[in-house]
């Protein structure tokens, strides 16, 4: 642990420990999304139960834009733990190159430090400083790239439960009881 520590630096321990944290949120949000679609519109369902509330609630008139905004606050709160993965995995998309990239600086510290205190820099530890850059700059886009991907097969999913839900509200408002039975 100690020669990883002096490899990476604080930057490479960072998107280490974030990395971790991203592989539990990214299956955490895979399998959330599964098991919802799995359930689909069956009775007691995550989504028929945002139906049941959306006809209760549609006794006051709303119009297509508070429609929108109820199914959007009602997926909010009933498909949360799809949403947190969803928005810590940006985070994990943004926040991963920019680790990389402190990394790199200190790398390329740590190098130009060892140039300017000796007259005759030793070349290994010149190669250890630009190692920890080039290094910390791949561990962060590797952090990047897949949480990017995944962030977007989660937001298509919560995309698509959206736009069933008001297809069946706008449209096949015969199908609404059927599906509301308790």
């Amino acid at each position: 642990m100690v020669n990883l520590f002096y490899q990476v630096g604080y930057s490479g321990l960072a998107i280490i420990l974030l990395a971790l944290i991203a592989i539990f949120m990214a299956i955490r949000g895979i399998v959330l999304a599964y098991l919802v679609a799995k359930q689909g519109f069956a009775p007691h369902s995550v989504l028929s139960g945002i139906i049941a509330k959306i006809t209760a609630q549609e006794q006051n008139a709303q119009d297509a834009s508070e429609r929108e905004l109820v199914i959007n606050t009602l997926m909010q709160v009933q498909l949360k733990g799809i949403y947190s993965s969803l928005y810590f995995l940006k985070l994990c998309a943004a926040i991963g190159p920019l680790l990389g990239l402190l990394g790199t600086v200190l790398g390329m510290i740590d190098v130009f430090s060892n140039l300017s205190q000796r007259a005759m820099p030793d070349a290994n530890m010149l190669a250890g400083g630009i190692w920890e850059a080039l290094l910390t700059t791949v561990m962060g886009l590797t952090l990047a790239i897949p949480a990017l991907i995944i962030h977007f097969y989660l937001l298509i999913n919560l995309r698509s439960f959206r736009n069933k839900i008001t297809l069946i509200l706008c449209h096949h408002s015969e199908l609404v009881p059927e599906l509301t039975k308790k």
